[in-house]
């Protein structure tokens, strides 16, 4: 399986946007690491 560099981060970043705008409150669970998701968070 090939996994495109930030694949990762823009599917949790759009996933948790996507539920935020429909009026859902959205907690992100789990090790996410500044390195790879600091800007996102």
């Amino acid at each position: 399986m090939r996994v495109m560099v930030g694949s990762t981060e823009n599917l949790i970043d759009l996933t948790a946007r996507y539920a935020l705008d429909a009026g859902y409150h959205v907690v992100l669970e789990g090790i996410l690491h500044v390195a790879h998701y600091g800007d996102m968070l």
